[in-house]
């Protein structure tokens, strides 16, 4: 840990290792030289002031509002979700989600300005060890198709997710993928994430013993994304996300997950 620190420039090394910058909290900015072709996971563990990693120069890794994205041969990989991002994540935001095909474990852990988290366009097949773990406010994710394994811890302790869509019914999930911190209460009733599944999903034994519920959703795509806007008069360029949700068809978007805006002589309702 250096707490001084303010730039990185890695110029020499081929490899970089597990949280190797961990807690650098003053770093913003990162340059990638040309030799890094590999790096272990989450190498920029609590650097939560990283504003940009200039990538230019490296032929592997590219830096995508927010993703560290690692691509070799015929893989795309998620490495870290900056833990300054915030929102929403998806091919609006980040095209590049359309070819990954992999996610390093832990890559999104810690991000609480994350709200929603559309992976329906990745090619992925797994939803990795931690990915998701210690999000606070991390409302909603969407997994594709593909996905059929969701390993453990992959969404403990998000304490105001709300639902995970998983399209595929043969998905496998690890007994403690949806688990909680002991120093919290579990949810329970109302409050029980929804798993959004296919008929005969292999995801029904698993809620009826978790703290999850399950509709079965045969006509997933007979579910509407909303987007919600703030307006460009408060000193945007164009209007500017601040979030999303999958609404079923007939039904009203709640904004659940979205945070009301505050300026100066405004008073948003709705």
């Amino acid at each position: 840990m250096c707490t001084a620190l303010s730039n990185a420039t890695l110029t020499g090394p081929s490899t970089l290792g597990k949280y190797v910058f961990e807690d650098d909290s003053s770093l913003t900015t990162v340059s990638i030289g040309p030799n890094l072709s590999d790096t272990g996971v989450r190498p920029f563990r609590g650097c939560d002031s990283i504003s940009s990693i200039d990538t230019s120069s490296n032929p592997y890794y590219d830096y995508e509002n927010g993703l560290l994205i690692r691509t070799n041969g015929g893989t795309t990989e998620i490495v870290e979700c900056m833990e300054s991002r915030k929102n929403i994540i998806d091919t609006t935001t980040n095209p590049s989600l359309a070819s990954v095909t992999s996610i390093k474990d832990e890559a999104f852990m810690d991000c609480d300005g994350l709200k929603n988290v559309d992976l329906s366009e990745a090619d992925l097949t797994t939803v990795p060890y931690r990915c998701f773990r210690d999000d606070d406010r991390l409302y909603e994710v969407t997994l594709g198709q593909n996905v059929n394994f969701i390993d453990e811890e992959a969404f403990y302790n998000n304490p105001i997710l709300d639902s995970v869509t998983i399209p595929n019914g043969n998905v496998q999930i690890k007994n403690n993928a949806f688990s909680y911190d002991s120093s919290i209460p579990t949810k329970t009733g109302d409050d029980r994430v929804t798993l959004y599944v296919p008929e005969n999903s292999n995801a029904i034994p698993f809620a009826q013993t978790h703290t999850t519920e399950v509709v079965y959703d045969d006509a997933l795509p007979k579910r509407w994304k909303v987007y919600f806007y703030e307006n460009s008069l408060f000193g945007y360029d164009e209007m500017k996300p601040v979030g999303y949700e999958w609404v079923l068809d007939g039904n009203r978007a709640t904004a659940g997950s979205v945070e009301v805006p505050t300026h100066d002589g405004y008073t948003f309702t709705g």
